[in-house]
């Protein structure tokens, strides 16, 4: 019983990480309000990482557009093969 996750490089994507800090947004204002104030300190970053962790990888990384920003001299696949490219 693994999670649906497929293996990819988030090393140049900038659309998956701003939609995960857009939903911890919501997440947080969720945890704020319905988390007892006791326990707060110690629950609150615990769920907000493991939650946020595992539908980052799962749902928002998988549906998220692939490598949105290429950086010059950054080694991609599609660079890579092209005559005369600095990683060739």
């Amino acid at each position: 019983m693994g999670l649906p996750v497929t293996l990819a490089s988030y090393s140049s994507s900038v659309i998956p990480i701003l939609l995960i800090v857009w939903f911890m947004k919501y997440l947080e204002m969720f945890l704020e309000k319905y988390l007892p104030a006791s326990l707060k300190s110690i629950l609150k970053p615990l769920l907000e990482i493991f939650i946020v962790g595992v539908i980052g990888l799962v749902v928002i990384g998988q549906s998220a557009p692939g490598p949105a920003i290429s950086f010059p001299g950054s080694c991609s696949s599609s660079t890579s093969t092209r005559p005369g490219s600095p990683c060739h």
